[in-house]
């Protein structure tokens, strides 16, 4: 036999449910958020990689210039290799 729930219980069950949805959105947005903050510094970050380069590496040790992709490619290198 199936006990009835009580309107307490039906309640609680309800707002549950609701705090369950508003925490699903919570994450949604905050990874959204992380998103539209991540992409646009990777490209700052490229950027910056390839004028310090251009800047530096030319000069030091007689290496190439490089394009804003190489920086790109050097960040994303170095975050391989250097990262925990």
């Amino acid at each position: 036999m199936r006990k009835e729930k009580t309107p307490d219980e039906l309640i609680s069950g309800v707002l549950k449910g609701s705090m369950e949805k508003k925490m699903k959105m919570d994450k949604v947005k905050g990874s959204l958020a992380a998103l539209i903050m991540i992409v646009p510094l990777a490209f700052l970050f490229g950027l910056f990689i390839k004028l310090l380069w251009n800047w530096l590496m030319p000069v030091l040790f007689s290496l190439p210039t490089v394009t804003y992709w190489q920086g790109v490619g050097i960040f994303i290198l170095g975050r391989f290799l250097f990262s925990k």
